[in-house]
């Protein structure tokens, strides 16, 4: 077994967030970066759109991360960040 150095964790992260981001381009969802992009424009931080939007802080964080958002959540955002 191969032991877990931090610079693999790092890459294994990037990797994840470039998967769910290419994923998220070919259907039409906000990218991780355009998520926080956004965010950032409207000078929020992640708490307040998390409350904003009715979920957990970790929720937001997640989706600027690697986590997928849904069709309809992606629409909420699109609506409150723009």
């Amino acid at each position: 077994m191969l032991p877990i150095s931090t610079s693999n964790v790092a890459c294994t992260a990037a990797v994840q967030q470039e998967i769910a981001d290419q994923f998220r381009r070919k259907t039409g969802l906000l990218t991780s970066r355009q998520i926080q992009t956004l965010r950032e424009v409207k000078k929020m931080a992640q708490q307040a759109l998390a409350e904003r939007l009715g979920v957990d802080a970790a929720v937001v964080r997640h989706w600027e991360k690697a986590n997928i958002q849904s069709q309809d959540m992606d629409q909420i955002l699109r609506n409150v960040l723009k």
